[in-house]
């Protein structure tokens, strides 16, 4: 019998294992967390409010998109769902070669890890572009209304970009 490999992680692996992992749970949270909010001001009667903000999921974003011209939310939440995916995809290829269990190396795990960075990518885009199409309302002094995403967006985005910079850190 040959002997067996003792496995040793040190604090770079950990490090990995841990933004890879973090960037994980920060993508799923921030499917469930509100993802779009906005804000209405008016000069005239100087006040000024932020409206709370939808979920991904919610009804009101699937009612504020049934307007004609507005970015599909079917977009957003099918790219919000490949990123948590590839993050996870992203997480445990760093975890399993942290571990030394499998050696992960050529060109799929370049891919996947710039697919998901990618991904994560589009979804910041994607939010930003459907935010933008709910259009505003600028009535000068009298009342202004605008949409933006918010920290799900966020969490989502940058919670995959980190899973896929640390698959592609740690792919070779």
């Amino acid at each position: 019998m040959g002997k067996k490999k003792k496995i040793s992680i040190g604090p770079i692996e950990w490090l990995f294992i841990l933004l890879s992992v973090a960037g994980f749970v920060f993508a799923i949270i921030g499917i469930f967390i509100p993802w779009i909010g906005g804000s209405v001001s008016s000069d005239l009667a100087g006040a000024s409010r932020s409206v709370d903000g939808s979920a991904l999921f919610s009804d009101e974003l699937s009612l504020l998109a049934e307007a004609d011209g507005v970015f599909p939310i079917g977009v957003v939440r099918a790219f919000a769902i490949i990123a948590v995916v590839l993050a996870a995809v992203s997480a445990v290829g760093v975890f399993v070669k942290a571990l030394g269990v499998v050696r992960i190396k050529g060109l799929f795990p370049f891919l996947v890890a710039a697919a998901t960075i990618v991904i994560g990518v589009l979804v910041a885009v994607f939010s930003y572009s459907y935010a933008g199409s709910l259009g505003g309302v600028d009535g000068g002094d009298i009342i202004q209304i605008s949409y933006f995403p918010i920290v799900g967006m966020y969490f989502c985005a940058v919670g995959t970009i980190v899973s896929g910079v640390m698959m592609l850190l740690k792919r070779g």
